[in-house]
């Protein structure tokens, strides 16, 4: 079943928000922490790290990746970097950018910059560490990828919505 250039742009729209929410969400959760380790949370803190994964619907699939010890480094990685659950930044961002590649197609619009803009911030969180995050601080990595994801949305704005009809004409 083939879905049309409307289906393709609803779900542009729907990962370009997941992202952005996403990381604004784990920011500002990760920015209350000093330093987090790779320790297992206390039981005072054990609640509020569960509401994290359940308010980004990963709670059980993170602990059949993992356990039900929950360790805040692992906590960022999957909710993050994991290429493959559906509800992680970067699975968010991969789905962006296969989104504005089919709607090159379908629009046969040049549409140059939101793609490469989307490759990039897949690309920041391919090949990001999550120990090398941290060390940089979770906060500043993931004000980053907000920027990033802005500059995407602003690009998506410019040549899909905001461009003028003599350039479209040209087209």
């Amino acid at each position: 079943m083939s879905h049309g250039e409307g289906w393709h742009y609803i779900q542009l729209g729907r990962y370009v928000e997941r992202t952005d929410a996403l990381a604004g969400l784990i920011g500002a959760h990760f920015a209350n922490l000093p330093n987090p380790g790779d320790q297992a949370v206390e039981s005072e803190e054990y609640l509020e790290w569960v509401g994290l994964l359940k308010s980004c619907a990963a709670f059980e699939a993170y602990c059949k990746t993992y356990t039900a010890e929950l360790r805040p480094l692992r906590v960022a990685e999957y909710l993050l970097l994991n290429a493959g659950f559906p509800h992680s930044v970067r699975f968010s961002a991969d789905m962006v950018h296969a989104a504005l590649g089919v709607i090159a197609e379908l629009t046969e619009r040049k549409a140059e910059q939101p793609v490469r803009l989307a490759g990039r911030l897949g690309a920041t969180l391919s090949f990001s560490q999550i120990d090398e995050i941290m060390a940089g601080g979770a906060k500043a990595y993931v004000d980053s990828i907000r920027r990033q994801c802005a500059q995407v949305h602003n690009a998506i704005h410019q040549v899909y919505f905001d461009y003028s009809i003599e350039s479209a004409m040209v087209a």
